[in-house]
């Protein structure tokens, strides 16, 4: 009985622990994103790796000391570019507000830390330029206008990807990058003249400031406590 009371009464302390010191944090974030889009049947295509926005608003939590949630709200663009001949490119760049969510476990050594990410986005396509040339830096783009027959305004898909950063005292630094790959796609299949498929892909590279919400974490307090109550109901 007496190591029964002592394993409920540590298990309650851990409950206890969790929620009075998970961590939550909240910062901002920028990026730099390569993408495409992989059409069937398949067309010549080449990667947009122009210069575009990609930046938001991030939140990380942690209950446990390996395992958290991080989520985003982001204003990102991308895009592709196809040859519509031997010397003529046509090139259309999408703006987003985008959502993602990652499940993200992490390791982690004094202040410094490393972690992986599983998840998903969603993501609106709020605005849509377009245009062709024979140089892709040189493209002129004009405003594009969605058919809603035609045109997708809805993209959603996996995404993951590795990250690292250092705790300060002031706040934390985090570098991620990642891959997603869409379950969407850009163009509507049963439009006459469209492809099958036409999936996103993109490649991202990002940095994040955060500041931290939550009271330091408590662990060694914690512990010893809880090694006192044992000791305690050992000895009665």
């Amino acid at each position: 009985m007496k190591r029964l009371a002592t394993l409920a009464i540590i298990f309650t302390l851990g409950l206890q622990s969790s929620f009075s010191y998970g961590q939550l944090l909240v910062g901002v974030r920028g990026g730099y994103s390569t993408s495409g889009i992989l059409f069937t049947p398949e067309r010549d295509t080449k990667p947009l790796t122009d210069p575009l926005i990609d930046g938001g608003l991030t939140l990380k939590y942690f209950d446990l000391d390996h395992v958290g949630f991080q989520a985003e709200t982001n204003f990102t663009q991308r895009g592709y570019i196809s040859l519509i001949d031997s010397v003529t490119l046509y090139k259309r760049v999408n703006s987003y507000i985008e959502l993602p969510l990652f499940f993200q476990v992490r390791t982690a050594k004094n202040n410094l830390f490393a972690h992986v990410n599983i998840g998903f986005y969603a993501s609106m396509l709020v605005n849509s330029k377009a245009g062709q040339g024979p140089d892709s830096t040189k493209i002129k783009l004009l405003e594009y206008t969605p058919n809603i027959l035609r045109d997708n305004f809805f993209d959603y898909g996996l995404r993951g990807g590795i990250g690292a950063g250092y705790d300060f005292s002031w706040g934390t630094i985090q570098l991620d990058i990642a891959y997603s790959y869409g379950l969407g796609d850009l163009y509507y299949y049963s439009y006459s003249g469209n492809p099958s498929r036409s999936p996103a892909w993109i490649v991202n590279g990002s940095i994040s400031f955060f500041i931290n919400l939550s009271k330091p974490k408590k662990t060694k307090t914690i512990l010893d406590e809880e090694t006192q109550i044992s000791n305690d109901i050992n000895l009665n």
